[in-house]
């Protein structure tokens, strides 16, 4: 009977374990528009650098996802405040919201398909 309560109790935690959510909200571009308006807000471009100097949201800085040193960059960001990523298509930042949530930032914002969603919805961008 016992090891019929452990075997459920696992078999229950390796479930739970693999639906667990990081905390990261992934937010359409009229919400992110508005939410990046927020005071202390850290906005990061997780494309490449080149992707970036084609385009890319006002006040964004650029930490390569795919870099080597993205974990070590982002680190130096105030975990205690609004962090709200992009890429091109909410992929990669999909992936570096979550690891940006499993390092201790608080609040983490995706950009619901990515800088093509911000544009098609009609937002501005800069060029370098």
């Amino acid at each position: 009977m016992k090891l019929k309560i452990l075997i459920a109790l696992f078999i229950a935690s390796v479930f739970t374990g693999c639906n667990s959510q990081t905390g990261a909200k992934i937010i359409p571009a009229a919400d992110f528009a508005e939410k990046i308006k927020t005071p202390n807000a850290q906005l990061l471009d997780v494309r490449t650098p080149e992707e970036f100097k084609t385009e890319h949201l006002a006040n964004a800085a650029n930490i390569n996802w795919n870099g080597d040193q993205f974990e070590a960059e982002a680190a130096k960001y105030d975990k205690t405040k609004p962090i709200f990523v992009y890429c091109r298509v909410g992929g990669r930042s999909a992936k570096a919201a979550d690891k940006l949530s499993q390092m201790g930032f608080k609040e983490v914002y995706n950009l619901e398909g990515g800088i093509i969603q911000w544009t098609e919805s009609g937002f501005p961008v800069e060029n370098k």
